[in-house]
């Protein structure tokens, strides 16, 4: 599985280069992989990333379904953490050889977002604000604290005390990194990704540690770019900017400013997924955090785990700029906050399989031509 995670990531950048542009307005989601069982295994439990309502994105629509239906004993939503939001489903016991192959989509709005805020000075702080500070931790897979880390960033940070001056000079010297990698990381944590090519999730590792070593709040984002065919999840990096917030960095590419339309994110990564929880699993390799993917907790083997969108890819999600909005930002405002709304009492209801499928009341037909049309029919919901 390591090797095919490792595949994913290089083909999703590959991939890239050709994509078409995304843009503000919808985007569509869609997640489709199979459990085919190689001896009879007991009922088990998958937890699958929602869609985050985050900054300038919110989820519109979400449906889930299993092939056969049958297979599913139940469905539940619930938050994990603060912000993320995971399905719950309950697979029945399969016999040798059969499969269960389960499918979700989503419409995701995302609007615009404009970085002409982002202060010409950063000076680094006495204190950093209660909401950034569990991003500096050290742990397992982003080790700030390793001897090998913080020897390099203190050759980056230097004498410098601009938090702005040490994110760009962060990213000049990953770029060294990256050219001077060679052969292939053993797992995906920071100390690895210092001397061998990994993955976009190794890549966020390190830079996030790079950063935390310097003193300054970095935390990793799951999700689905546009830019990319299909592939299993990426990872991008936030680091924490006095008098602005968290800023998006894109730690494979390396480049700052990253729009949102540019990504879905499914996780916000709490520094407890980058420890023990981030160890090997038969379908992720070592170091890819904890619930940035779908998971299953305490499973002990019997199952050929399989993304299904491409064959003989192991690719299990997508997502794709399906309608471009234009709209002035009062317009974009008042859209999300509906969309807001309208997601945060799905969620707060306690859905629960209804024929077969988790999903919500509003479906992709029903979202309109543009922003304006969009705006009238979630007003009128």
């Amino acid at each position: 599985m390591y090797v095919s995670w490792f595949l994913t990531c290089l083909g999703a950048i590959a991939a890239g280069q050709s994509a078409t542009p995304a843009a503000p307005g919808l985007i569509e989601l869609r997640g489709s992989w199979s459990y085919t069982a190689s001896q009879n295994v007991p009922a088990f439990e998958v937890l699958v990333p929602l869609p985050l309502a985050y900054r300038v994105q919110v989820p519109l629509t979400f449906e889930l379904a299993a092939k056969p239906a049958s297979a599913l004993a139940a469905a539940t939503v619930r938050e994990d953490r603060p912000g993320n939001w995971i399905a719950v489903l309950s697979v029945k016991a399969l016999s040798a050889e059969k499969a269960v192959q389960l499918d979700w989509k989503s419409v995701v709005l995302v609007a615009p977002r404009s970085f002409d805020d982002l202060p010409e000075t950063a000076p680094l702080p006495e204190e950093w604000p209660p909401e950034a500070l569990p991003w500096l931790a050290s742990t397992r897979y982003v080790q700030a604290d390793a001897p090998e880390i913080a020897a390099v960033a203190e050759e980056i940070r230097g004498e410098r005390t601009d938090v702005l001056e040490i994110l760009e000079a962060t990213l000049e010297r990953a770029r060294a990194i990256h050219r001077g990698q060679a052969g292939r990381c053993e797992d995906l944590g920071a100390v690895e990704a210092l001397a061998r090519q990994g993955s976009c999730t190794s890549n966020a590792n390190l830079l996030a540690a790079l950063f935390r070593a310097n003193g300054i709040p970095a935390r990793i984002l799951a999700g689905y770019p546009t830019w990319s065919g299909p592939l299993q999840t990426h990872y991008i990096v936030e680091a924490w900017v006095p008098r602005y917030g968290w800023y998006p960095i894109e730690s494979t590419m390396l480049l700052r400013g990253w729009e949102p339309y540019e990504q879905v994110q499914v996780a916000i990564v709490p520094p407890e997924y980058e420890g023990e929880r981030a160890a090997r699993r038969f379908f992720a390799g070592s170091g890819v955090p904890y619930l940035s993917l779908t998971e299953l907790p305490g499973f002990e083997g019997g199952v050929v785990h399989r993304g299904t969108l491409e064959a003989g890819q192991n690719r299990d999600h997508e997502a794709r700029s399906s309608k471009r909005f234009r709209g002035k930002g009062e317009a974009w405002v008042e859209a999300l906050d509906l969309a807001q709304d309208r997601w945060e009492r799905w969620l707060e209801s306690s859905p629960t399989l209804s024929r077969g499928r988790l999903a919500t009341r509003l479906s992709a037909h029903q979202l309109g031509e543009d922003l304006p049309d969009l705006t009238r029919r979630l007003r009128g919901r």
